[in-house]
């Protein structure tokens, strides 16, 4: 009888138990129900998928008495573009004036599988919802090359000036190239954000000044180029710049590139565009081997006599040329004979640049002589003129090459002695 009392005041107990717990339960929820209805903030903490097909949403809430951080941005599966939207939400974060609602979002997209676009959108609101400031920031993506996109990467550098010109007439303004960093690629055009307009841009309409390499782009590039990795050039050691002029030949400028090779050397050559037009299967090897093609005009002509028409045809056919047939943009012109004038310096829209040391191979056409100008005058930083279209140069560089690799010379193309010895001035005039 004792026992069967026990067990009901035990049961008893557990009831009673029970249903505190069930009234705790009650209230816990309700409390979290009143906060989610009654959520004053609740619509900058809700995830607008809209517009956000590429990418994982991820969420950031910074919450307290005097400040709300609600940042939206998206993840993906590559480090490089998952570090610069890092870098910008984190820019955002130190964004903590008191009694305001910070709250990011973003659209996101890819197209071609290839360029990824993210369109961050900031804003800054105080306590009555009121916008005190809004900001934005554009991410371009190239998932093949995997890097960051700037405006160079959609334009070729010849026609940038264009783009700025057609740019600056839409925003009705004088822009820069720095005007046009907040833009996004879209399947049919490139849409650039300045001065709170859209300026659209098609591509098959500017087909001619794009530099995108996709066969879904209307582009002058050929897809089908692979170019040779550059072996790995140390910046300590020297370094100087072979060049050839006039090229290519169909049959001097080929032993050149046997020899260039044999040596593990690169170089760069300014070609007329006349010869590209004939020998465009030694332009594609020149660059897939991993040397520098550069302009040297169509024909040969004095820059410095010819009338502003007249250069712009020689150096932009050249350009285009360069790049119907290789897919890489020339980033040097070599004026023939040397000569600039004023007009030449004001028109071109890539640097000008000369030569410090002259084999004289077009003088002499003579191996010993060719070797007498160029050896005991080399240097870390020099930068040699030659020819590609002479034997005797071809001769002279198969003697020259293995002497400077036995003094620990690297053989560098023009832009890479440039980007390795900085403080080397380009010679584009002679003093």
């Amino acid at each position: 009888m004792l026992e069967k009392l026990k067990h009901k005041k035990l049961r008893k107990k557990n009831a009673l138990l029970f249903g505190s717990s069930v009234m705790i339960g009650v209230v816990i929820l309700g409390l979290i129900a009143s906060y989610i209805l009654f959520d004053e903030y609740k619509e900058y903490k809700k995830v607008v998928k809209t517009d956000k097909s590429a990418g994982q949403i991820t969420h950031y809430l910074n919450e307290d008495d005097n400040i709300l951080q609600s940042f939206f941005y998206p993840h993906f599966s590559y480090d490089v573009l998952n570090t610069k939207i890092e870098e910008i939400v984190e820019q955002y974060k130190q964004d903590k004036d008191n009694n305001y609602i910070h709250h990011l979002d973003y659209q996101s997209s890819v197209i071609y599988d290839q360029y990824y676009n993210v369109r961050f959108q900031y804003r800054v609101l105080d306590k009555e919802e009121k916008e005190v400031k809004k900001t934005h920031a554009y991410i371009n993506y190239d998932a093949k090359e995997n890097c960051i996109m700037n405006v160079d990467q959609v334009f070729r550098l010849t026609y940038l000036p264009k783009i700025v010109d057609v740019v600056g007439q839409q925003v009705q303004r004088s822009i820069t190239k720095e005007d046009l960093s907040s833009f996004s690629l879209q399947e049919k055009q490139v849409v650039f954000y300045i001065d709170g307009k859209e300026v659209v841009l098609p591509y098959e309409e500017y087909k001619s000044y794009i530099a995108l390499r996709n066969t879904e782009i209307p582009s002058l590039a050929p897809l089908d180029m692979t170019i040779e990795k550059r072996k790995e050039i140390d910046p300590s050691k020297p370094m100087i710049a072979f060049s050839f002029d006039d090229g290519p030949n169909g049959v001097s400028t080929p032993r050149i590139l046997d020899i260039l090779k044999e040596n593990d050397a690169k170089a760069t050559f300014f070609m007329l565009g006349q010869n590209i037009e004939k020998h465009p299967d030694v332009v594609k090897r020149m660059v897939q081997e991993g040397h520098e093609p550069a302009n040297h005009t169509v024909s040969h002509k004095n820059l410095a006599k010819l009338n502003a028409d007249e250069i712009h045809e020689e150096i932009f056919r050249t350009q285009d040329l360069i790049f119907q047939t290789t897919g890489v943009e020339s980033k040097w012109l070599r004026p023939p004979y040397g000569e600039i004038s004023d007009l030449l310096r004001q028109i071109t829209p890539i640097p000008l640049l000369l030569w410090s040391i002259d084999s004289l191979d077009w003088h002499s056409r003579n191996v010993e002589k060719i070797k007498e100008e160029v050896l005991p005058s080399i240097k870390d930083g020099s930068l040699v003129l030659m020819h590609d279209i002479y034997g005797t140069t071809a001769q002279a560089l198969e003697e020259i090459l293995p002497v400077l690799k036995e003094q620990g010379y690297q053989f560098v193309t023009v832009s890479e002695l440039y980007t390795y010895r900085p403080d080397l001035k380009p010679v584009n005039a002679f003093s």
